[in-house]
């Protein structure tokens, strides 16, 4: 990936857009389109407490188990 730096007042010329912005050079000219990284925040359906319950249980199998198992096929 690329990374380009924008000055304060490109960046003020784009805050608050909602959508794709096109990018155009000082003649006009379409250099890209540009749009904002999503920002959402994500909620846990679990609570801490049930969080903590789930760390606790043991399921499954040890991973030195699992590859040995493949190793087999």
């Amino acid at each position: 990936m690329t990374r380009v730096i924008f000055d304060e007042r490109a960046i003020a010329s784009v805050r608050g857009v909602d959508g794709v912005v096109e990018v155009c050079g000082e003649g006009g000219r379409v250099v890209g389109y540009f749009q904002h990284a999503p920002l959402h925040e994500t909620k846990s359906p679990f609570t801490r407490e049930q969080i903590e319950e789930f760390r606790k249980q043991r399921m499954g199998r040890p991973l030195s188990e699992i590859l040995s198992g493949l190793e087999g096929r």
